[in-house]
């Protein structure tokens, strides 16, 4: 099995919303730009749901101090990420495609 990762950032267009990060073909849909869209590895379908991290990269907080980041939805061929008070949020998906020759 061969491995592919996929990295980039969602600069949000709302102080609220959400995005569809896909994995194939590698972009971002929804209230959020994707910038910096990266991959290593054959551009492929996973064979199951990847291991996923989301972080945070700049928050502006509402005026009771909160935000949030939550992954809503995850599946082989997408992740969907919703947040509050954030306004840039970095990912890195990584996992195993099949071998070309499969």
């Amino acid at each position: 099995m061969a491995m592919r990762i996929l990295t980039g950032v969602l600069m949000t267009d709302e102080n609220a919303g959400e995005a569809v990060v896909t994995f194939n073909p590698h972009a971002v849909q929804g209230q959020a730009r994707g910038v910096g869209l990266a991959q290593v590895g054959p551009e492929r379908d996973y064979g199951e749901a990847p291991a996923r991290l989301v972080a945070l990269r700049e928050v502006s907080v509402d005026a009771r101090g909160h935000a949030r980041i939550d992954e809503k939805q995850a599946s082989e061929s997408m992740v969907k990420i919703s947040w509050r008070g954030v306004n840039e949020i970095s990912y890195l998906v990584i996992g195993e495609v099949a071998d070309s020759d499969a």
